[in-house]
């Protein structure tokens, strides 16, 4: 049984390394064959005001953020945070924001970004935050 067990870990751990250099690997080569019409309606054109606005929402301090906005981009993420093999043909919008924290200090920049499919929010990385939530 304990033999069975740490198979059965080895094997998660093998197939966990594997899935996220496949789906870059898929992903490059979507990249050489997708059209402009895949990606959908770009964001709307107050998307830096929605967004600001869910920033702010956050801010322990929202009176003294500074944003720095990115350009908004092209790129492809996985399906609803899945490594599923249909990835979503995104619009990406780059914010860095700083703002005061809980002592009166600024934090320095920090990045957020959101993905907008077919002009609306499809996910989000917060601030300080590294991963993709998706918004239903």
């Amino acid at each position: 049984m304990k033999r069975l067990a740490i198979v059965l870990c080895a094997t998660c751990l093998i197939f966990a390394g594997c899935g996220p250099s496949f789906y870059e690997v898929r992903k490059d080569q979507l990249l050489k064959t997708v059209t402009i019409k895949d990606y959908g309606k770009r964001p709307p054109t107050d998307y830096q005001e929605i967004e600001k606005k869910m920033i702010l929402e956050s801010l322990k301090d929202p009176d003294s953020a500074k944003f720095e906005w990115g350009n908004v981009t092209k790129d492809i993420m996985p399906q609803d945070g899945s490594l599923d093999l249909e990835p979503v043909f995104v619009w990406i919008s780059s914010v860095r924001v700083n703002a005061k924290n809980g002592f009166g200090g600024y934090n320095g920049f920090q990045r957020c970004l959101f993905a907008w499919k077919n002009g609306k929010l499809y996910a989000i990385v917060p601030l300080g935050s590294d991963w993709w939530e998706y918004l239903k």
